[in-house]
């Protein structure tokens, strides 16, 4: 095996390995999106990950509700 070939396989396994890590972080950010979009609270584990300085304040905020749900407590305030 020649020298240039050599360096091609290595520059051919180096972009496989980019392009693979490339694909797994877009596929972590779009998991982490999700689970954003469908549970806000839900990831409260990810301030136990994250260092002291981005850490927010997680305070027992109310979960979000639907429209029926805010008809409903309008209606038993007497609003």
């Amino acid at each position: 095996m020649s020298q240039s070939q050599s360096s091609n396989k290595g520059a051919s396994l180096l972009a496989i390995l980019l392009l693979g890590s490339s694909a797994s972080a877009i596929a972590a950010g779009l998991w982490l999106a999700i689970q954003l979009i469908v549970d806000p609270d839900g990831i409260v584990w990810l301030h136990q990950i994250l260092p002291q300085q981005t850490k927010t304040l997680v305070t027992d905020r109310q979960t979000m509700r639907t429209l029926p749900e805010i008809r409903g407590l309008v209606e038993r305030m007497g609003a």
